[in-house]
């Protein structure tokens, strides 16, 4: 049987089953249009012939993440050019960019998945650039008028057998006090300010190099942390944080230390801030430490010093109190201290 529905001010969806056979759909400008393939592709499916009405589609996954961006440009909210969203779709471009989307099979993309493995992209970060995938061809496929199904979902279960997608690693990493000071040795003045306040703070890098002096607020000891980091909000989430000294570094102090040379407290670039501690921790010999792993740092620190989850949760942003507990990498000698 089949099943019309209206899907946008002009898009039509029709929706054909019958048992025995592969669901076929597709979409029309019009529902008199929709009426009539069902009618035919029903009839044909019926006499086993092959389906007629159904014409070659040539667009390709470009095709497809350009009118994703549209949508997004004509929405007003289109894709921040500093994004973790850009940069995944930056990605499916170069590496699926010219696959035309009716060729997005299980086997071509786990060919893709493993090439991005072959990169160094885990389990996780494929699965992630797969969803926005999943996301991009969903809203396209209105704008475009096509009908491409979901070749993401059909692919799932071969590439998660395989290995190439899966839930993330959380990292446990925490710099030894040696290790933090072989590393800030190595940095200038303010990039080692930069650290002291991600320890200070948990601060994710973005967050820091983008505060600006007129998000502090004096008396309160607090600053505002615009678009923080939401599971549900990619905007709008603005935050008061306070600057404590609960975790060993005075944040407040570390603040108050800046040279007022422009709007923004921290004035580097967040590659900068990347780069030079990459640099350091190279030239000191320190081995897999990221700059993220100092907001780890932090949030274990916030617990040793006895702070209960929801106070924790005030430093940290964390929406959710249950995602703490993988920062929560407590030195097991504490419990052992009088």
């Amino acid at each position: 049987m089949a099943q019309i529905r209206q899907t946008g001010t002009s898009s039509w969806l029709c929706r054909v089953r019958l048992r025995g056979h592969p669901e076929v759909t597709r979409t029309f400008p019009t529902e008199r249009e929709a009426r009539a393939f069902a009618r035919t592709t029903e009839k044909a499916l019926r006499q086993g012939q092959a389906i007629s009405g159904l014409p070659e589609r040539g667009e390709r996954v470009e095709d497809a993440i350009r009118a994703f961006r549209e949508l997004r440009e004509e929405g007003g909210r289109g894709v921040d050019p500093e994004s973790n969203e850009e940069y995944m779709l930056r990605h499916l471009e170069e590496g699926l960019g010219r696959v035309p989307v009716a060729g997005l099979h299980p086997a071509r993309l786990s060919s893709w998945a493993a090439g991005r493995a072959t990169d160094g992209a885990g389990p996780y970060t494929v699965g992630m650039e797969l969803s926005k995938l999943r996301t991009v061809l969903k809203y396209a496929a209105v704008r475009l008028r096509a009908s491409w199904g979901d070749p993401v979902g059909a692919a799932l279960p071969t590439l998660t057998y395989a290995g190439l997608v899966g839930p993330g690693k959380h990292r446990d990493r925490r710099p030894s006090a040696a290790e933090l000071e072989a590393v800030l040795d190595r940095l200038d003045p303010l990039t080692q300010d930069v650290v002291w306040f991600a320890i200070g703070t948990a601060m994710r890098r973005g967050e820091i190099t983008r505060i600006l002096w007129r998000d502090v607020d004096e008396a309160r000891r607090l600053v505002l942390v615009r678009n923080r980091k939401h599971p549900r909000k990619t905007k709008g989430n603005n935050v008061w944080v306070p600057l404590t000294a609960h975790t060993g570094v005075d944040a407040w102090a570390v603040l108050q230390r800046q040279a007022r040379v422009g709007d923004r407290i921290f004035e580097l670039e967040d590659e900068q801030v990347s780069d030079r501690f990459l640099a350091a921790c190279d030239g000191a010999g320190v081995k897999d430490l990221h700059f993220h792993d100092l907001r780890h740092e932090a949030t274990s620190r916030l617990f040793e010093a006895g702070l209960p989850i929801e106070r924790v949760a005030l430093v940290t942003g964390h929406a959710d109190w249950r995602n703490l507990r993988r920062y929560t990498n407590l030195k097991p000698e504490l419990l052992t201290m009088g």
